[in-house]
């Protein structure tokens, strides 16, 4: 089972930037629906949440494997959302969905590149050179939910990495691997996994409605309306609680 990933390393061909020469023309066949392990983030659970009418700790139980960031998916390994060979959440899909048939990878110092992911066999789906890149990450949105993976990145590298020194046997190998690239053993067969030690801890931080609801309680905040707002008090609250132990991001060695 292929899995798909905000940020990874990219193939064996030339990279791609924003100006370069770049379409693909879906066909909707769901081809990217299927044996896929979708990666999302906090902010992506939380849309989801909205999309689906229910909070985010329901969506967690219910749409999220229970130790690591990806949609589940059944046991013909499509995707929990995919209904009739569509997309529910089409318009609050994460941005693995949209980026695809592309990867991105992006540098410490900003720099970022994009690559060619190989398409399933079969797939009717067309590869050409329209358009550029910068016109079909234009097609897809993406421009919000690459700004917010972004931020992720930095945060969640740091908490990863926090655990291991405080409890390495506590960390979900899985968990950490949907930020970087240490691809561990997947499961072949669409099963969901008994939950690895830590797990607690990844739907804690993925939570986001528990989450930033006790941190506006525990501050005097006002609860967010906005997504945007919802993200930020989403990072200010894993970034209190950091604080709140000695363990700022300026403190990790």
């Amino acid at each position: 089972m292929d899995t798909l990933l905000p940020l990874a390393e990219p193939g064996h061909e030339a990279p791609l930037r924003r100006t370069d020469a770049f379409s693909y023309a879906c066909k909707g066949c769901g081809g990217c629906c299927r044996n896929k392990r979708i990666a999302v983030t906090p902010y992506e659970v939380w849309r989801l949440s909205r999309a689906c009418g229910i909070d985010t700790g329901e969506v967690l139980a219910r749409h999220v494997e229970p130790d690591a960031p990806y949609l589940r998916v059944d046991e013909a390994g499509e995707c929990v959302f995919l209904r009739e060979g569509r997309c529910s959440v089409h318009r609050d899909r994460p941005l693995v969905c949209r980026l695809y048939p592309l990867g991105r990878q992006r540098e410490e110092n900003g720099d970022e590149t994009f690559w060619r992911l190989e398409p399933r066999p079969g797939s009717p789906g067309v590869y050409g050179t329209d358009t550029t890149v910068a016109d079909y990450l234009a097609q897809q949105d993406v421009d919000e939910l690459l700004n917010v993976v972004d931020r992720y990145q930095a945060l969640y590298y740091h908490l990863f990495e926090l655990l291991r020194q405080l409890a390495p046997t506590d960390v979900p190998p899985a968990a950490h691997a949907s930020f970087a690239e240490d691809q561990d053993a997947r499961p072949t067969d669409g099963a969901s996994r008994a939950a690895a030690p830590g797990a607690a801890v990844f739907h804690e931080w993925f939570d986001v409605d528990r989450l930033v609801g006790a941190f506006c309680e525990r501050t005097g905040r006002p609860l967010p309306t906005a997504p945007r707002d919802w993200l930020d008090a989403h990072i200010d609250a894993i970034d209190a609680w950091l604080d709140a132990q000695g363990l700022g991001r300026g403190g990790l060695t």
